[in-house]
């Protein structure tokens, strides 16, 4: 139960760090940091529940092979597609205030794992040396 911890804990801050350094997520580091509401409390909501509820039912399959199939650190960039995608929205919640409910609540209206794959594939050549050597080190601990 502690390796799975560890490893959780290590996506969510791959996640973080990949998503500090991209400038279309200013926007949602502007939104969170507005609200209060911490990048990892979605993210870990959405991973534990294994997107169920969060996706349609054919991307919670593609959510749930990737890694499987491709590596672990697709679940990196699962989530970080995810909230790329959900950019907008979030900036627009946190300006009404319900920025938190939408996260842990709403579906995901309109992603694709599928339609994402490119751009995890880009993040994939960028990302995946630190990844896994992240994750390895999670898994040490």
């Amino acid at each position: 139960m502690r390796s799975q911890r560890a490893q959780t804990a290590t996506e969510l801050e791959v996640v973080r760090r990949q998503l500090a350094q991209y400038a279309p997520n200013d926007r949602v580091h502007a939104a969170l940091r507005r609200t209060g509401v911490p990048l990892a409390l979605p993210l870990l909501r959405w991973l534990s529940q294994s997107w169920l509820n969060v996706l349609r039912w054919e991307d919670v399959c593609a959510a749930t092979l990737l890694p499987l199939l491709l590596g672990a650190d697709y679940l990196s960039y699962i989530c970080f597609a995810a909230v790329s995608h959900a950019a907008p929205a979030l900036h627009e919640r946190a300006d009404s205030g319900d920025l938190l409910v939408y996260m842990l609540q709403e579906p995901l209206a309109e992603f694709g794992v599928a339609d994402a794959l490119p751009l995890m594939q880009q993040m994939r050549r960028r990302w995946r040396p630190r990844c896994i050597a992240a994750m390895r080190q999670a898994m040490q601990e």
